[in-house]
């Protein structure tokens, strides 16, 4: 996915001001009176640089193992997997990424799960700089241990609890726990519970830019047999954006205090399939995904069975510049993400649609192979389905918590299942929290909703409607209207052997993308109240010719412009904008042009939608045009 690098920036470069300042006053009358301290490893000497994060986690069934590559190169291999899992699993993929040497080693823990395959790494010929863990304090008697100490005798170091690790380029590693010692300073005392080996798992946080990515190993929260070492880590470390689940998304931690405090956007789980911990347990899956903030939670394999999960079906990985990052299966199931911190690019009416749902599955069970699929008609930036809600009939309904992103004809399906047994064999990007939403059959709602609580967009569906028992229901034209008439049964198989796209481009598709040309406009800076909204026109191979500019209430019926018909309205709106000086006049040699416009501070303009175009033409009549861009306005 091409992500452009600016596209989080809040302040544009260009010159947002109209030629003529009267112009803009003019305009804003008229148009909305109608619309710790830390130690740093020595050992490594990391470059600067501008890269990406890279971080697998391996399928390595009931352990974890995660490779973090930094920046620069640098390598961090956390944890090796259970006994035989080295040469079967580790080996192999260090050698597929031309690894053989890793700069630091690391074990959470002393667990057989998570350090069984570290030895036959070192003897299947990779080496490593620098191994850390906690040092040779009560140790298990284990034969895992005993090779694993023999195995990285010449390099181990014992992690003081606060050490910084530098991956280069900006990318750094953070002890915040190690053996019950926190990064303050602060002693937890482990001994006598049953749970000890767990609580003493070293915990790291993985920060680039405004990405963040909590790695806490078998860290346990509070239980009659264990410490709760998660909440005081949980105070240190604060909200992340990906976390990687505690304990295989087990029953002694994951705890309720510790979510509430890092409020991941992204969760991922390790473990095996089946197991006998029965994780990731249908609690722990609760409380990281409800209807009230769903987020994607994935896991390397169908672990338990439990619900309100994807399985991946073998390693994830996670690339993050800093701004945001993707997440892709080893299937090709991904999607991409803000930071938290990052500027939110909400959808604005008839930006997003319902593009296909399949409500009367076959191949599974009725309800769980249920999914709607949702394509972005923004060209750029990229919208964000943070807060977007979805409801049906009922009023059942799931609010989205994580800031997924979408370009222009980006896809996202969001499923009532993420295991695709149960799915009719699909992995979707998003499983839904357990019994949340439910497609009624027959005669029903899908109904999509920003932040604002604007119509995106519905569906009211009945039997007349094409699709059911074991066939999707398909949008023919993106850009059309959510009518019968523009869907269709789907003509494609997937999984299992339903018929459907999920995913994919519909098998009835026939919108056109560029029905006026490559002319198009991208929004600078979205209308806020008391602010300025700005506009690119970009105008590819029109230079010397005119342009036209123009701002609208509305789209349809639309208007003739000599013999081309284009999709806006000849309101006053319309007239007032396209007379404007500025807004008129020869395309530059650069085919790009800006304008802007200041929005007075007035709270009843808030919900209120505009559309942008422009035209260029000649002599001859109109030569492009761009498809209108809805602009609602926001506090």
């Amino acid at each position: 996915m091409k992500i452009r690098d600016n596209l989080v920036s809040t302040t544009s470069p260009m010159n947002l001001l109209m030629r003529h300042p009267l112009a803009v006053s003019l305009l804003s009358t008229v148009i909305f009176a109608v619309v710790a301290e830390a130690t740093t490893v020595q050992e490594i000497e990391a470059p600067r640089s501008t890269g990406n994060v890279e971080v697998v986690m391996f399928d390595i069934g009931q352990g974890e193992a995660t490779l973090i590559t930094g920046p620069t190169g640098t390598t961090f291999l956390l944890d090796g997997g259970l006994e035989n899992k080295g040469n079967q699993v580790l080996v192999p993929e260090l050698n597929a990424r031309g690894i053989s040497n890793l700069d630091y080693l690391c074990v959470t823990h002393y667990h057989t799960d998570h350090l069984g395959g570290i030895d036959e790494l070192l003897v299947g010929g990779i080496t490593a700089t620098v191994v850390l863990d906690r040092g040779p304090t009560h140790v298990p008697s284990t034969q895992a241990y005993v090779d694993y100490e023999i195995a990285v005798a010449a390099w181990r170091q014992t992690i003081p609890a606060g050490l910084v690790v530098d991956l280069g380029g900006g990318a750094t590693l953070t002890c915040h726990a190690v053996d019950g010692v926190l990064s303050d300073g602060t002693v937890l005392n482990l001994s006598g519970s049953g749970q000890e080996e767990n609580s003493a798992s070293i915990v790291w946080l993985l920060e680039f830019g405004d990405f963040s990515l909590f790695l806490g190993g078998d860290l346990t929260g509070p239980s009659s047999s264990s410490v709760d070492v998660e909440s005081p880590v949980a105070a240190l470390v604060g909200d992340v954006d990906v976390y990687r689940v505690n304990a295989h998304g087990g029953k002694k931690s994951t705890s309720q205090a510790f979510v509430d405090i890092i409020q991941p956007e992204f969760a991922v789980i390790s473990c095996g399939s089946p197991n006998s911990a029965n994780q990731p347990r249908q609690d722990v899956i609760d409380r990281l995904n409800y209807p009230e903030r769903v987020i994607p939670v994935w896991c390397t394999s169908a672990g338990s069975g439990a619900f309100g999960y994807v399985n991946a079906s073998g390693n994830i990985t996670l690339v993050s510049n800093g701004n945001y990052y993707t997440a892709t299966t080893e299937g090709g199931t991904q999607f991409t993400a803000l930071c938290d911190e990052l500027m939110v690019y909400d959808a604005a009416p008839g930006e997003l649609v319902i593009s296909e749902f399949q409500r009367d599955p076959d191949e599974s069970q009725d309800y769980y192979g249920e999914w709607v699929e949702l394509t972005s008609l923004r060209r750029e930036p990229m919208l964000s389905l943070k807060r977007l809600r979805m409801t049906n009939h009922v009023g059942e309904s799931v609010t989205i918590a994580t800031n997924i992103c979408l370009m222009e004809n980006e896809i996202i399906v969001l499923a009532a299942d993420g295991l695709s047994s149960r799915n009719g064999g699909h992995i979707p990007a998003v499983a839904l929290p357990i019994l949340s939403i439910e497609l009624a059959n027959h005669v029903g709602s899908v109904l999509i909703l920003n932040r604002h609580n604007s119509e995106l967009d519905r569906i009211d569906y009945d039997l007349a409607w094409p699709g059911g028992t074991g066939a999707s229901c398909e949008r023919m034209d993106l850009f059309g209207p959510p009518v019968v008439a523009n869907f269709q049964s789907s003509t494609d198989t997937y999984g299992g052997g339903d018929f459907g796209t999920p995913g994919t481009t519909n098998s009835s598709d026939t919108t056109d993308w560029r029905p006026g040309g490559e002319t198009w406009v991208e929004v600078i800076d979205p209308p806020r109240i008391g602010q300025t909204m700005s506009f690119q026109f970009h105008t590819p191979g029109q230079v010397g010719k005119r342009f036209q500019a123009c701002l609208s209430n509305g789209t349809s019926p639309g208007m003739w412009a000599g013999s081309t018909f284009l999709p806006i309205n000849n309101d006053q709106l319309y007239r007032w904008s396209r007379k404007l000086p500025g807004w008129r006049d020869d395309v530059p040699s650069s085919e790009l042009i800006d304008l802007g416009i200041p929005l007075p501070n007035d709270p009843a303009l808030v919900g209120r939608v505009a559309y942008v175009s422009i035209a260029t033409f000649d002599d001859t009549g109109v030569l492009s045009w761009a498809r209108p861009v809805p602009l609602q306005i926001w506090m």
